[in-house]
């Protein structure tokens, strides 16, 4: 058993003097569904497609597996798969014939396999549909269907959700929620529609003009994205105390500026005022906040 699905150590790509990835280290764990978080341009799209094979890092290193030699590390490709650009799919043939022509190709034994990636991603019904009729969503459900077809240990998703209307968005979550859940398969995704990838991703990793802003668990994101209360007072020391005695509050943190986040009772913001401003404290400011994922990308790209 393998300790970790991908890493990768100060990896660099380097299109002419363009550097596209700058020293990126990251670890993504067996079961993990992992989130990379950037703009267009930050690097996530290169960063897959080395994992892929499809292109050579300029330096650094990277494992699949734990395997880090170049000929052990195509061998574990047999196990990947991805969607990073559409396959080419045959306009004039349906679901099942464009899965069946692949399944021939690549030499995956069992013709049951198509009707059981077909059913696993909602197109067992679409019939004699071609597939140039169909609808980005379904083009994008094809797609992975086609990824599922190896039974991959680790799966990459480059943009799956991009240019989806509500329902396809929703449709494209299960499927990935799904085959994370009952096959335990690790994902590494990549995406800028934040408030979706909260609904899936384990893990992040935060690029920005190529390097890594941050690698962070669900978990932590959780603690750092919650809503509080903001004050801003005269005397820190003397509000603390009334927090503590006469309110009960244990959970805040203290701030420069003589801010002090409150994390507890963030519903009694009227007794925490009328408590603060009885004890003779000024109390300049008292706000009920809340970051959320965008806002805290947006704070570490240093983006308004």
């Amino acid at each position: 058993m393998y300790n970790n699905a991908v890493t990768t150590t100060n990896l660099s790509k380097q299109y002419g003097r363009q550097m596209v990835l700058n020293n990126v280290s990251i670890q993504v764990k067996p079961g993990q569904i992992y989130g990379l978080v950037g703009n267009n341009g930050a690097g996530k799209t290169t960063l897959l497609r080395i994992l892929s094979g499809l292109t050579i890092e300029k330096s650094g290193e990277y494992t699949i597996f734990d395997e880090s030699e170049y000929s052990k590390k195509n061998e574990a490709r047999r196990r990947v798969a991805s969607l990073i650009e559409e396959p080419g799919f045959f306009p004039f043939m349906t679901a099942r014939q464009n899965l069946e022509y692949f399944r021939i190709q690549r030499g995956i034994p069992g013709k049951e396999i198509v009707d059981e990636v077909l059913k696993e991603v909602g197109l067992d019904k679409v019939g004699k549909k071609k597939f140039g009729k169909f609808s980005l969503g379904m083009r994008q459900r094809l797609g992975i269907a086609l990824a599922l077809m190896g039974e991959p240990e680790l799966l990459l998703l480059d943009e799956p959700i991009n240019g989806l209307d509500p329902e396809g968005i929703i449709d494209i979550r299960n499927i990935i929620l799904k085959v994370n859940r009952e096959k335990n398969t690790t994902i590494v995704i990549s995406s800028h529609i934040l408030p979706e990838l909260s609904n899936i991703a384990t893990y992040y990793g935060f690029l920005k003009k190529g390097e890594l802003v941050e690698q962070i668990s669900a978990e932590e994101l959780s603690e750092k994205c919650e809503t509080y209360l903001e004050m801003i007072v005269s005397d820190v020391s003397k509000a603390v105390i009334i927090l503590e005695k006469q309110l009960g509050i244990t959970n805040y943190k203290i701030l420069p500026g003589n801010v002090i986040n409150i994390y507890d009772r963030i519903d009694d913001g009227e007794l925490v005022s009328r408590e603060i401003v009885t004890n003779g404290i000024g109390l300049k400011s008292l706000y009920l906040k809340s970051i959320n994922l965008e806002k805290y990308y947006m704070s570490l790209m240093g983006e308004e």
